[in-house]
């Protein structure tokens, strides 16, 4: 420490604070590339064509990403904001979407009265992800989906019992029976 003190007093006080200046300058600039790169090094960018929702979309995304729908009206952005243990928050423009685990939401894009798009939403924890399926309502009867609460954990499975409420009789969103604990 003693060593510093004394090529500090050799170099002057107008060299020590040049010196200081540079230090702090090149901290300050590694600090704010890490920044950007962390920012922007989970962000993913999905993109579903019109096409796309009438077969439907499934994609895993983080909190941060994006998921883009392309409609007849124009691109429609949604950032997933926060991911939470039963719910999730969407960010569309101004709007704000709040979607529980294992449930839907409809979205009107052309404000015709008509769902043009269903997201479903299922919760990854804890790894703190989330798998989105979106499609456009082809059917008169879209599923609704209500679950017991999960049974006890035998042999390292729980299990629970889903009922459709609108008896659709198909089972392309049925949410899992059974999780592993």
């Amino acid at each position: 420490m003693f060593f510093l003190y004394e090529i500090m007093e050799e170099m002057g006080p107008g060299k020590v604070m040049f010196l200081v200046a540079i230090i702090l300058g090149i901290i300050l600039f590694a600090g704010i590339i890490f920044i950007q790169k962390f920012e922007n090094s989970g962000t993913k960018i999905v993109t579903i064509s019109k096409d796309a929702l009438l077969t439907g979309a499934n994609f895993e995304l983080e909190a941060g990403d994006y998921f883009v729908i392309n409609f007849v009206d124009g691109e429609h952005n949604f950032e997933v904001r926060e991911i939470l243990k039963t719910k999730i928050r969407l960010r569309e423009g101004l709007i704000y979407h709040v979607l529980l685990d294992e449930s839907s939401l409809d979205l009107d894009f052309d404000q015709d009265g008509f769902i043009d798009a269903i997201v479903y939403l299922d919760i990854k924890v804890p790894e703190e992800r989330i798998n989105l399926h979106i499609i456009a309502p082809t059917v008169d009867c879209v599923e609704s989906w209500e679950c017991s609460d999960w049974g006890p954990c035998i042999n390292y499975v729980k299990k629970r019992v889903c009922v459709d409420q609108r008896s659709c009789g198909t089972e392309i969103f049925k949410p899992d029976l059974e999780m592993s604990c």
